[in-house]
């Protein structure tokens, strides 16, 4: 186990994910962070403000309970990894070609061509994300 504080531990701020659920006709928000478990740690409610406040709840006495039997306490995405927004992707030869053409037919950098290309598709599973009754929060 860590020589951090509980304290430290229940004030560190994880990404919050409400989704609705549907089931014979009910309604209801389940809240969770992906970190500490969808099925192990979430808050439910009538509506995503309540669902929010039983997660705060449930995470605090779940981070106590961990903390208490010496356990590993998993840390927020953003203290876990650092990303240097650099990666390689490996693809063919065909692929390759034809990206550096379209990044020339934009006037712009195979770099820039492909960061556009990321950004828009990331953009795109959000908000297909979103629609499906999915909000993330910060918290």
């Amino acid at each position: 186990m860590s020589h951090k504080s509980l304290k430290y531990y229940k004030n560190l701020d994880y990404n919050i994910i409400i989704e609705k659920q549907i089931e014979d006709n009910e309604q209801w928000y389940i809240a969770f962070t992906n970190e500490l478990g969808k099925l192990a740690c979430y808050g439910r409610g009538d509506t995503q403000a309540e669902a929010l406040a039983s997660f705060f709840h449930e995470k605090d006495a779940f981070i106590e309970h961990l903390f208490s039997e010496g356990k590993h306490i998993p840390l927020p995405e953003a203290h876990a990894q650092k990303f240097s927004g650099f990666f390689n992707v490996r693809t063919s030869p065909t692929i390759h070609a034809n990206l550096v053409t379209q990044a020339k037919q934009q006037g712009i950098s195979l770099n820039l061509y492909l960061n556009q290309i990321l950004a828009g598709a990331v953009e795109r599973k959000a908000m297909q994300f979103k629609a499906k009754g999915s909000t993330v929060c910060r918290g």
